[in-house]
């Protein structure tokens, strides 16, 4: 069975503080948003009914005016007072409305401080907890890094071992068509190339040499491959693989 290198990293079984700090802060969060929208509703909903009965007590006026000034115009001419039955029954329809109406206005309009001052005090919590976010966020990712240090570190010993010996089998090659001039290369030179970089991060940097004995550790593995290819030729030859 071939040896995967690139496992997916399984789910957390175990949450860090950090990541414990910035899940308890967005669920802050949250119910404080939640209760903005709560307060913006009943803000809103109290301003509504204060627009209805202030509309409404226009149109009874209007209708008011409107019966008024025919009767008034039937009296000036000398005629029959009109026929305004319709126009009273809508006015008193009207005018059953407005108690509720008046209720409902008056409830609106004795707590739309408090409600105001309430929604101040969420939106200024909202805003400092939103400045919080981003050093939560910051510090939850961080130790997310951490929880990968050893599976980075398997994953790159495995890839190193597949990768020198799939090289040593190229410079073997290589070597073989440079010699009897075949003109056809597997560029194993790059083996030389071979960077991997790593976060600048507790528990990924440990362990590794300095620039200086890193690099003369390298030029020597290079050598080693290559008298590895040799070796591996020597070894096919003699039937030992």
């Amino acid at each position: 069975m071939a040896l995967s290198i690139f496992k997916k990293t399984p789910p957390l079984t175990t949450i860090g503080p950090a990541r414990a700090a910035l899940t308890d802060h967005i669920a802050t969060r949250r119910s404080v948003l939640d209760r903005i929208a709560t307060l913006d509703r009943r803000i809103g909903d109290g301003h509504a009914d204060i627009a209805r009965l202030d509309g409404l007590r226009s149109e009874i006026t209007a209708r008011r005016n409107a019966i008024d000034s025919q009767e008034a115009d039937a009296f000036y001419s000398g005629d029959d007072p009109p026929d305004l039955s319709q126009d009273r029954k809508a006015l008193d329809g009207l005018t059953s409305q407005l108690p509720a109406l008046e209720e409902k206005a008056r409830k609106a309009q004795s707590i739309s401080k408090k409600l105001d001052a309430d929604l101040a005090l969420l939106i200024a919590e909202r805003e400092r907890l939103t400045g919080l976010t981003p050093r939560l966020l910051w510090e939850a990712c961080r130790e997310h890094l951490a929880t990968l240090a050893e599976e980075f570190k398997a994953a790159e010993l495995a890839f190193r071992a597949v990768h020198r010996k799939a090289f040593v089998a190229a410079k073997a090659a290589d070597k073989i068509s440079m010699s009897q001039r075949f003109g056809l290369y597997t560029d194993s030179a790059l083996f030389a190339e071979l960077h991997i970089t790593r976060p600048a991060y507790p528990g990924f940097v440990e362990g590794y040499a300095t620039p200086e004995a890193a690099l003369n550790a390298h030029v020597a593995d290079v050598a080693l491959a290559d008298r590895e290819a040799d070796e591996l030729v020597n070894a096919m030859l003699s039937g030992e693989m």
